[in-house]
């Protein structure tokens, strides 16, 4: 199986389970109201939303690995000097940008009422 393919289901894999847990979650939060954030429908978002970013990331460095770490090989093809200040702002946006989503606030917060 090529690394597109696999790619391909990995993604469709992440999205499916990404969207299950969303459904579960609704379900969850008008029958069961507010609760932790370790409950499963929320891991199960948390699979799906890594699934897509460890094949998106992946799928970057193999493109940009000449690039980044030398002179590309075979498999990559060649890249284009324009591919740098790319994988530069993507690590500014991820550093600014994703630096504390949402459910990483609400972790935050429910370590800091436990410790008190």
């Amino acid at each position: 199986m090529t690394r597109h393919r696999v790619a391909l289901w990995v993604l469709l894999g992440g999205k499916l389970l990404g969207a299950w847990g969303l459904a579960w979650d609704i379900q969850w939060h008008l029958l069961v109201g507010r609760d932790t954030f370790w409950i499963a429908p929320h891991l199960m978002m948390y699979g799906g939303i890594t699934a897509g970013l460890l094949v998106a990331f992946g799928a970057l460095l193999l493109r940009l690995a000449g690039v980044a770490f030398g002179e590309p090989n075979a498999s990559t093809g060649p890249a284009e000097a324009s591919h740098i200040p790319m994988f530069a702002h993507l690590a500014l946006v991820l550093a600014a940008g994703i630096w504390l989503p949402p459910p990483l606030v609400a972790w935050f917060q429910q370590v800091a009422g436990l410790l008190g």
